[in-house]
């Protein structure tokens, strides 16, 4: 029997409607209570992306303190450090725009459906890591690895090789750029080479603009 979900922390903007962490906002912590969603505390947040890694770091450790026992966590976007940070903590992370009435039921019950389901499996789920075929120089197939297992994600995959690791190039076969490598920081931080090497068929390969200056 997998552990039940029932607290599930969600990061909004002034607006109310989920945020990306890099934009001021409050962190909102809900509890399911007598059939309802009930918030338990809040606090304001913002994580400045011109911030050093250290301080980004302790910034996310604030986060995982205020969210206690909780492993389930929901922005509008959640990408870079954050993400790699939340994942590394047994988070599960949720991308959702609108206001958290609209969608936490839908997480309550996918999350506890999931955990039932995958007692007891998760090394067998543990996503490779991309392979080095030269010095500095990596390659991963996303295609292989989500034929094999359509339930890992580009995020899982990538997210905690390109925070961790330093390397000249990364090849990626794929079948479409994952959106988020498209937003920042990556955009600023890595060159995009693009290859279309055969239908349904991309070959990206990332490179950091500092290893070139």
């Amino acid at each position: 029997m997998g552990v039940k979900i029932d607290t599930i922390t969600v990061f909004t903007g002034r607006d109310g409607t989920t945020a990306s962490l890099l934009q001021p906002g409050k962190l909102i912590f809900y509890c399911w209570e007598k059939d309802s969603w009930n918030s338990i505390r809040e606090r304001d947040f913002y994580l400045n992306n011109d911030d050093g890694i250290p301080q980004l770091r302790r910034k996310m450790e604030e986060v995982l303190e205020f969210m206690g026992d909780c492993k389930t966590f929901v922005g509008s976007a959640v990408i870079g450090l954050p993400y790699f940070i939340l994942e590394k903590a047994g988070c599960s992370i949720w991308e959702f725009p609108g206001k958290p009435a609209a969608f936490l039921d839908q997480i309550l019950a996918e999350e506890n459906h999931a955990s039932c389901e995958q007692t007891g499996r998760g090394k067998e789920n543990t996503p490779p890591a991309p392979e080095e075929i030269a010095p500095g120089c990596y390659r991963i197939s996303l295609l292989d690895i989500q034929t094999k297992n359509p339930g890992i994600t580009s995020k899982q995959v990538l997210i905690p090789f390109l925070a961790q690791t330093r390397f000249y190039s990364l090849e990626i076969h794929c079948r479409h750029i994952p959106p988020w490598l498209e937003n920042k920081p990556y955009t600023d931080k890595f060159l995009f080479f693009v290859d279309l090497p055969a239908l349904n068929r991309i070959i990206l390969t990332l490179k950091p603009k500092t290893c070139l200056d």
